[in-house]
């Protein structure tokens, strides 16, 4: 049975979009693919959402990282609500997996600096949550093991008791393996028909076990 509902932040429950903030600062669609790329280039934002640096040494190396765009990386990460939008229905979403008796969890990728500037203005549904692991508290990211054995550790959850919902395909790979059952979104709307009807399947399952 599906006791427990795992979601991401950003996609999500958010919708994260750097490129508000790039305009912000004047940049073009040429200009944001650069950044972009170098931004997203394996091991950069790794960092801001692993927050092992201290602020002054991280916000340096996204820098140097992203040489040539200083100001629009200095901007989105002092900005960040510029960037951040929470989805209309989102508290309204997990209004209706708590009515369908399950609890729900976090389990996010988030750097400290940007996490802080957001939480009390654009997440203020995570006080509805029954918990929540992000990463820059933990050092920890997705998609290694480590972070969603943390999460199962700290909240006494079995993997096959929960279904976990993000974005990113890599990071579903790994929950996968761990015996999560997940769901990709893409289409949010799509992904909370396919987390009710998984629900529903769950729920005559054990109906079924109970005759």
């Amino acid at each position: 049975m599906i006791k427990n509902v795992i979601f991401d932040i950003g996609g999500v429950l958010v919708d994260w979009d750097p490129d508000r903030s790039f305009r912000e600062c004047g940049a073009d669609d040429a200009a944001i693919q650069k950044i972009r790329e170098k931004m997203f280039a394996p091991g950069v934002w790794l960092e801001e959402d692993l927050s092992i640096m201290q602020e002054e040494e991280l916000s340096a190396f996204l820098k140097e990282k992203c040489e040539g765009y200083e100001r629009e990386i200095e901007y989105l990460r002092n900005n960040f609500h510029t960037s951040v939008c929470q989805y209309p229905d989102t508290k309204e979403w997990i209004d209706h997996v708590h009515e369908r008796g399950r609890k729900v969890y976090i389990l996010s990728n988030f750097g400290k600096h940007c996490f802080e500037q957001v939480i009390d203005t654009h997440m203020d549904f995570l006080q509805m949550t029954d918990g929540a692991v992000i990463s820059y508290r933990e050092h920890k990211v997705k998609p290694d093991d480590d972070i969603y054995e943390t999460l199962l550790d700290r909240y006494a959850l079995k993997a096959k008791e929960c279904v976990f919902l993000d974005d990113l395909k890599d990071n579903l790979v790994t929950a996968e393996r761990l015996g999560f059952k997940t769901i990709l979104v893409r289409d949010r709307a799509a992904a909370r028909r396919e987390l009710d009807n998984l629900l529903e399947i769950s729920d005559s399952d054990e109906f079924e076990n109970l005759h």
